[in-house]
């Protein structure tokens, strides 16, 4: 049986997701780590499309955001790889390991790459240089 199709996500304004990076520094401030990391991914994927548009209007696999903006020059390959170990993270979480530990430092770096990735985004020259 054919899945529906999903329906395009939003575009977000730069300004929404400033505002929930910064509800993912008082999550991770606060000691909620493993909330923060959801949300942080949540955030992830909504500052990607932002920066990427049209690329990234459906659903993808986690490591498949994380692949396309390396590719894009959104992220460098160190954030790149950062990125891809808070996604390992986030499917076990997500999927119900809760045993998961996660780091504040970890939480904070990765948070400081998605600032980065939409500090990018808003100036879109910048990433294809």
């Amino acid at each position: 049986m054919k899945r529906p199709a999903t329906p395009d996500l939003p575009i977000l304004p730069f300004r929404v997701i400033e505002t929930q990076i910064s509800g993912v520094r008082a999550l991770t401030a606060s000691g909620q780590t493993a909330a923060a990391l959801l949300m942080a991914w949540s955030v992830f994927e909504a500052t990607a499309r932002a920066a990427l548009g049209a690329k990234f209007a459906q659903p993808m696999a986690a490591l498949s955001v994380v692949e396309m903006l390396v590719f894009e020059g959104y992220l460098s390959q160190e954030d790149g790889h950062r990125a891809r170990l808070v996604a390992r993270q986030r499917n076990q979480l997500a999927h119900g390991d809760l045993s998961v530990q996660i780091s504040k430092v970890d939480l904070t770096d990765f948070t400081n790459c998605i600032q980065d990735v939409l500090r990018l985004a808003e100036t879109p020259e910048v990433a294809t240089t």
